[in-house]
């Protein structure tokens, strides 16, 4: 064992030592590499075939520090875990590997955020005759969370939902950030003219900085129905008993007055005439009628 490999060992050791006295949760954990295939299957190239960068027996955020796979004409892409501490993502040239990669970052639901496919010239790793990529971010720079990391081989390109280029193509040293991005979710990929996608796999090597494994994704129950409750019969509305009419009052009959009647107004004598007493002609008639018996017997 060499004195860089000891000297590795012992500060592993004094940082899970560390992390033991504090009780963290992730004592003795130590980094690890993540191949492509670790996760069961070739990693995808689109957002719900992208490979979980996770593994079984190794703690929920155990860092990683590389991954390795394997690129043809197409793109592979990652599911990690960014911690927020500096980010960094750069493709390792060594004999064997793809020479010519492009490197991307993309948000939990897809949208690009940064891109670049030549080290950029203000950074440590630039080599004017390397082509490997590389993605550097301060401290901060990006929150804590889920992110997609995608690899492509020269000029095959991500294109959003709307089929177009997610990042534009020139210059090859710059690293694109989210003001150069569509804004749009990963839709596919799409060959540009000049690609140089390589006839067959080769490897990769992705060195890594301030990446975690994801936490495996909990499934979303499936609810369970709510029962429909019985419908309540709807009771018969009670009659609204008809009003009795209200008799109208027998009006009671006026009499009809019996006419007054008009006296027979007794005839005025005529002045100079004299009328004679009842009495007197009553005695002329007994005497008219005595008389006239004497006659008879006569």
């Amino acid at each position: 064992m060499n004195t860089s490999s000891t000297w590795k060992l012992v500060a592993l050791a004094s940082v899970s030592a560390v992390f033991a006295i504090a009780g963290h949760p992730a004592a003795f954990a130590v980094s690890i590499v993540f191949d492509e295939n670790d996760s069961g299957s070739d990693a995808g190239s689109s957002l719900d075939r992208a490979a979980r960068v996770s593994r079984q027996g190794v703690a929920d955020f155990t860092p990683v520090e590389a991954i390795t796979g394997r690129l043809g004409s197409r793109a592979d892409l990652f599911r990690v875990y960014l911690d927020g501490s500096t980010f960094l993502a750069t493709t390792e040239t060594v004999i064997g590997n793809y020479p010519d990669t492009q490197l991307y970052l993309l948000d939990n639901s897809g949208v690009g955020l940064y891109f670049n496919d030549n080290t950029p010239r203000d950074d440590l790793r630039y080599d004017d005759a390397s082509q490997r990529s590389t993605i550097r971010l301060a401290p901060g720079t990006i929150a804590p969370g889920v992110y997609y990391l995608g690899i492509s081989a020269f000029n095959w390109d991500p294109i959003d939902t709307s089929g177009n280029f997610m990042f534009p193509d020139r210059p090859r040293r710059a690293l694109f950030t989210p003001s150069n991005s569509s804004n749009l979710p990963l839709g596919g990929w799409s060959e540009r003219e000049g690609s140089t996608a390589p006839s067959g796999l080769r490897d990769y090597r992705i060195l890594l900085k301030g990446v975690t494994t994801v936490s495996p994704e909990t499934p979303t129950p499936t609810p369970s129905p709510t029962p429909t409750p019985a419908p309540s019969p709807t009771p018969s509305p009670t009659p609204t008993p008809a009003p009795s009419p209200t008799p109208s009052p027998t009006p009671t009959p006026i009499p009809t007055p019996n006419p007054t009647p008009t006296p027979i107004p007794t005839p005025t004598p005529s002045p100079g005439t004299s009328i004679p007493e009842p009495s007197a002609i009553a005695g002329i008639a007994l005497g008219a009628i005595s008389l006239r018996l004497l006659k008879r017997k006569r």
